[in-house]
This record gives C-alpha cells, sequence and structure tokens, in this order.
C-alpha cells in the first residue's frame, strides 16, 4: 500500500506522527507498536510482516507490517508550529503535563512533550532528540482532558524511556534517542 507524506514545517524529514497519523487511518487494526529504524526522506508503502528494508516496523492487535522507503520524493510540505502545542504545557520534575486540545492530534502533542521535556532533563551536545518508539498498551481515549510524559530513564544521555499518561491513566510508552535528521 502506498503512502503519501508531507514534510511537517520547517522539516526535511517525514515526522514519525505522520507516519503514525497515516498508518492509523489506513490500517483496520489498532496500532500498538510502532518503531523506527532510520530517519524518512522519501515517500513508502506499507506491506505485510518484516521487510529487511524496514524503515519502520508497526505492529498491530493481529499483524505486523513494515515501512519500506521507495524512491518518490516528498514534494509536498505543511505549515507546523510545535510552540502552539507547548505554550500551556508545565513541567514539575520529571513531568511535563498540558491540557489537550484537539487542533492536533494525540500522537502530536505526545511526541512534542517528550521532546521538551527530554530537552529540558537532558539537552544533548550534539544531534537531537528524534522519536524512536511508542508502544501502546491501552487503547487511546476519545476524549482527553490532560497529557502527560513522565521521564523513567535516559541511558547514557542519548535514550530516554518515557511513560504516556491520559488523564492519569498510563497509557504507554515512548521512548526517544538523539540522532541527527
Amino acid at each position: 500500500m502506498k503512502l503519501n507524506f508531507k514534510y511537517k514545517g520547517t522539516r526535511n524529514y517525514v515526522h514519525g506522527t505522520d507516519v503514525f497519523n497515516e498508518v492509523h487511518d489506513k490500517l483496520d487494526s489498532r496500532v500498538i507498536d510502532i518503531s523506527f529504524r532510520k530517519v524518512i526522506y522519501n515517500q513508502c508503502d506499507l506491506v505485510s510482516g518484516i521487510d529487511r528494508n524496514a524503515v519502520s516496523i508497526i505492529k498491530t492487535e493481529n499483524a505486523v507490517y513494515s515501512l519500506v522507503e521507495n524512491d518518490d520524493n516528498v514534494i509536498e510540505r505543511y505549515p507546523y508550529d510545535e510552540d502552539i502545542l507547548l505554550i500551556e504545557s508545565e513541567i514539575n520534575e520529571n513531568k511535563i503535563f498540558v491540557k489537550y486540545h484537539n487542533d492536533f492530534s494525540l500522537i502530536e502533542y505526545v511526541v512534542a512533550l517528550t521532546k521538551k521535556i527530554n530537552n529540558f532533563l537532558n539537552k544533548p551536545e550534539y544531534g537531537q532528540w528524534l522519536f524512536g518508539q511508542f508502544i501502546i498498551n491501552a487503547k487511546l481515549p476519545e476524549n482527553v482532558d490532560v497529557i502527560e510524559v513522565q521521564q523513567n530513564k535516559v541511558i547514557g544521555g542519548k535514550f530516554s524511556d518515557n511513560n504516556v499518561i491520559m488523564d492519569g491513566n498510563v497509557v504507554g510508552k515512548i521512548k526517544f534517542l538523539v540522532g541527527k535528521p
């Protein structure tokens, strides 16, 4: 299945939140795990099973898929201002939280919050924090009031493990790594 991505804001790579949203919309089954093996620069095909050339592995409740880059360039982009999402966010020790507004998707909030708490607690000397994996252990709620990200641990200043909490309930884990897009 061919997917069609656009670059988000000023980025020159396909953002993981767009991959999650596109795949979530295309598949009949709920995504429970999405992990990225490399930064994505081109359009992609979604194929069944695990492909050795996969840039991302997506697990649903009943199947596994691979995202494989093809030779088609990403030629479109759309405006995106991550700072708007974070304007009302608050940090308390190793947690960041914000009231959810449905102007953006849940995953966009989760990734932006994770990036902000990682940079606040452990700003990398080189590179930047990148979305690596989202493991969803509970159905994401339809209506959310508050989204929180709690940093559990950072390994070597290059890998972070974080709880994703919605309205006080842990719904999954998000992992980030330091890299260069």
